[in-house]
């Protein structure tokens, strides 16, 4: 004898599995709309691109053996460097 298996969330007939996936989308989606952000939990995004910004424009002045002067020059650039202006696809 065989018997029937008992129904699953999966089935294609349960009304709840649509509810689900409508609920597990929502959860994964940001308030804004877009795409979730996978940063971990306390980055501080604003705080993070000026550390890499100066660290680029750091080693962008080491290059140079540090020759004074050229500070903003090197921030500019490295500005452009983290943000990706300017840069080729």
């Amino acid at each position: 004898m065989t018997s029937k298996p008992e129904s699953t969330s999966d089935a294609p007939g349960d009304p709840t599995a649509p509810r689900r996936e409508r609920t597990r989308r929502a959860a994964h989606a940001s308030p804004n709309g877009q795409s979730p952000c996978h940063a971990p939990a306390g980055f501080d995004r604003p705080s993070s691109r000026e550390a890499l910004i100066a660290t680029a424009a750091y080693y962008r002045a080491e290059k140079r053996g540090f020759l004074p002067g050229h500070e903003q020059e090197d921030w500019l650039a490295a500005e452009r460097d983290i943000d990706g202006v300017g840069s080729k696809p």
